[in-house]
């Protein structure tokens, strides 16, 4: 059994359902292992969480540790799962998101809009290439940027993650 110290890092992965490339995401866990980080994952029966379940579980000795959150969809309804990414990414340091090709996704898109309010690190897979990108925003609101204000690495964004985060920046509530 992994010697756990006193503090450890979080990393959300959040990825399509209808993504098929089982051994990527067996990739992505085999690195977070070496890194002896926390992974959180959600629940899905399909896509990334079912990839990632499986092979967490599979794994269970020699993973440092991991979470898998769940959508409780009887006692929330529609809503429930944005309730468990609201609750994954305010547990993360990180994020990693895994998108099938095509659209993004509105789940995985929700995390990464939730990721970069919180301003930690994202690391975004889409249509065969990782992006990564530093937090940009401040993780309190003591100093939040001007309502509007694009971060840095928004210049070389692609459309795709454009799409996705939207255009507010703002930590206000609306």
């Amino acid at each position: 059994m992994p010697v756990r110290p006193e503090h450890q890092s979080s990393v959300a992965i959040s990825g399509s359902r209808t993504f098929t490339d089982e051994g990527l995401v067996v990739r992505v866990i085999d690195r977070l292992i070496e890194r002896r980080v926390r992974v959180l994952i959600g629940d899905a029966r399909s896509g990334v969480d079912l990839f990632a379940g499986m092979y967490l579980a599979h794994m269970a000795d020699e993973v440092y540790d991991y979470e898998v959150y769940e959508a409780e969809w009887q006692r929330y309804g529609k809503r429930a799962w944005l309730l468990r990414n609201v609750l994954m990414v305010y547990h993360a340091d990180e994020l990693i998101a895994i998108l099938a090709d095509g659209p993004a996704t509105p789940g995985t898109s929700n995390a990464m809009l939730l990721a970069q309010r919180k301003g930690i690190a994202m690391h975004v897979y889409h249509e065969g290439r990782w992006t990564s990108m530093p937090s940009t925003l401040p993780s309190s609101l003591e100093d939040p940027p001007s309502k509007g204000r694009r971060p840095s690495w928004w210049r070389t964004a692609p459309p795709w993650l454009k799409d996705a985060l939207g255009t507010d920046y703002s930590l206000e509530a609306t």
